[in-house]
């Protein structure tokens, strides 16, 4: 593959050394150096090895995303594609988990932490699925959180909120899980932050839409849905699910999509859409989800169906 004139200007500048900082979820940065033609994948392999991975198989299950100008625009990078051709003051690069097929080890700290802060955030946002009933399961999951920060200090009600999906805060009864969560407390007594850290991920490891990744959908063709639900993907399939039931709409296998169009919006301020084209020769299908990223799904689809091949 030929240089892109980016590449060719910076080489010509004699700019071959440039420095790169790569944000990890939680708000953690990873810095390094990139030289004229570094791509993707060898920065990706740079920081898998910091993160104590060394197994090929699962370096390829993380992803460099560009972000632009504030969430403009959000794709994941090929791994052949120049780094220079593509970082410029008005991009930012993020590092994601996009597969969870290897299973989780937790020897090396750095992995512990960024794992930890990946699934948190998803958590916290509510795309993984816990019923505002199960007090004693968001108890459990809000003392590892309170200990993973290695906080002694007592516990307020605004703290206890902070540990609960914020689709779930104005629904829960505050003070079950509190009393219940001071009883997990005590008996994590003496509990060390990564140790809370990975009972929290092995924990969230059960719950619906664990290892995939997850965007809230607004309509769909063909369903009537009662509200906002959640799209979850991973290399197989994509799964339409309730938030609020858990229950399954729709199930597509990536491997039976044909072919992928982003829709305008349908009203003049509404989100996006994208149209999947799939099914057999004999029996085509067609759907569309409107979402607010559309077009990053859209990339994304693209991206592990290609690293699948």
């Amino acid at each position: 593959r030929l240089p892109s004139p980016g590449e060719t200007q910076a080489f010509l500048k004699g700019q071959e050394v440039r420095s790169l900082l790569v944000r990890l979820p939680g708000g953690m940065d990873y810095k390094t150096s990139i030289r004229t033609f570094t791509v993707a994948a060898d920065v990706l392999e740079d920081l898998c090895q910091q993160m104590g991975i060394t197994d090929p198989c699962e370096v390829q299950e993380f992803a460099l995303f560009l972000i632009k100008r504030e969430g403009e625009l959000v794709r994941p990078l090929w791994p052949h594609e120049y780094l220079n051709s593509v970082v410029d003051q008005d991009v930012s690069l993020h590092s994601r988990r996009l597969s969870w097929e290897t299973p989780l080890h937790f020897e090396n700290p750095t992995y512990t932490t960024t794992h930890y802060m990946q699934v948190l955030r998803d958590y916290l946002q509510g795309k993984l699925l816990v019923t505002p009933q199960a007090s004693a399961q968001l108890a459990r999951l809000a003392a590892l959180q309170h200990c993973s920060t290695a906080q002694g200090d007592p516990l307020a009600e605004r703290d206890l909120l902070d540990y609960l999906p914020k689709p779930l805060r104005s629904q829960v009864n505050v003070s079950t899980v509190k009393n219940l969560m001071y009883q997990e407390l005590r008996q994590l007594r003496g509990c060390s932050s990564q140790e809370a850290q990975i009972s929290f991920i092995e924990a969230v490891s059960r719950l619906p839409l664990f290892g995939y990744t997850v965007y809230v959908v607004l309509r769909v063709s063909q369903l009537a849905l009662p509200g906002p639900s959640l799209l979850g993907l991973n290399r197989q399939h994509l799964i339409l699910l309730d938030p609020f039931n858990q229950k399954p709409y729709c199930s597509i296998a990536l491997k039976d999509l044909h072919q992928l169009h982003l829709l305008s919006p349908l009203e003049k301020k509404g989100a996006p859409g994208l149209e999947l084209n799939y099914g057999s020769a004999d029996s085509p299908r067609t759907i569309w989800f409107e979402l607010p990223k559309a077009q990053e799904l859209k990339d994304t689809i693209a991206f592990l169906r290609d690293s699948s091949l």
